[in-house]
Parts: structure tokens; sequence; C-alpha cells
């Protein structure tokens, strides 16, 4: 039992940053779908979607993120990774907004082929791909960030956001918050 509380609680703690980042940005992206209709407030509905949304994609990303061809780029420079993940993610991301649109259109139409038809007529294209376009700048952060993560340590990271610094000709020196306020 102890085992699967442990597992439990890691599982969470896995979850927090990604989850944290694509409520954000998915909040985001459902206020400029809604400006982009000129509709100023954010409905409740909106809310929700983007937030159900925001945790649907991070445990997505913490799932595919075990898969062994998803680090297919592991041992060379971060850029491979971080373009092979971002555009992994997007493709899927784009799956999942195709069939966003497309699920509430099959009950209207009946057949696939009549609801393909329908979904090409009655998408505001420039609306959808400028949502895709905030995603695939959402999801490139998201994975600059984790592997820059990945490849420093947590803790160096930490120590790079948020204690002092000094460079020097052959480096960066870390100064604990103690040593900068002597």
């Amino acid at each position: 039992m102890r085992n699967i509380l442990t597992r439990i609680v890691e599982e969470i703690r896995e979850a927090i940053v990604p989850t944290l980042f694509f409520i954000i940005a998915f909040h985001i992206v459902a206020l400029s779908a809604r400006l982009m209709r000129l509709e100023y407030g954010v409905e409740p509905a909106t809310v929700a979607i983007a937030t159900v949304g925001a945790l649907f994609v991070s445990k997505v990303i913490l799932i595919v993120d075990k898969l062994p061809f998803v680090d297919l780029f592991r041992r060379r420079p971060l850029v491979y990774n971080i373009l092979w993940k971002t555009g992994f993610y997007w493709s899927f991301a784009l799956l999942f907004r195709f069939l966003e649109e497309l699920i509430p259109l099959i009950g209207k139409h009946g057949g696939l082929a009549e609801t393909l038809n329908a979904l090409v007529e009655e998408i505001v294209w420039p609306h959808f791909w400028g949502l895709q376009l905030w995603l695939l700048v959402f999801l490139a952060q998201y994975c600059l960030a984790s592997e820059l993560i990945r490849a420093l340590g947590a803790q160096k990271v930490k120590q790079l956001f948020f204690y002092s610094r000094d460079i020097y000709e052959d480096g960066l020196e870390i100064i604990s918050p103690s040593e900068s306020n002597r």
C-alpha cells in the first residue's frame, strides 16, 4: 500500500509543472479565441474546456514522454530533441483539434463524408490556424524548458533563476542568497 501511495504522490508531483504550464497556455488560447470572435467575455464553459484540455495535454505529454522513440535524439544537440518533441506533440494536438471540431458535426450530418465536408466548410480557417500557432509556440516553449532542465538538472536551473549570479571570463558563478546580501 505504501508503494502505491508513493507512486501516486510521485505521479502528482510530475504532473504539477506541465499542468500549470498548459492551464495558463490554454487559457491564453481560449481568451484569444474569444477575442478573435469579438466576444469580450470569458464564458465559464470556455474556462472549463481550457482547464480540461490542459489537464488532458499535460497527462498525454507525461505518458508519451515514457515512450522510447520520443527521445530519439537524446545524444544529439538539444535543438534536435526540442524540434522533434515540439513537432510530435503539435501533430497530436492538431489531430485532437480536428476531432474537437469534427465530433459535434457528426450528429448533425450523419455520415463521415458529409461531416468532413461540413467541417471543411464550417471551420473558420484563419481562426483555427491562429490558435494552432499559439499552441505551437507554447509547446515549443515547454519542450525547450523541459529539455534544458533535463540537460542542466533541476537544481542548476533553480540556481540560475533564483540566485544572484556573477559572470566571470571563465564562466558563471552562482552566489547563494545569503552570500549576495553581504
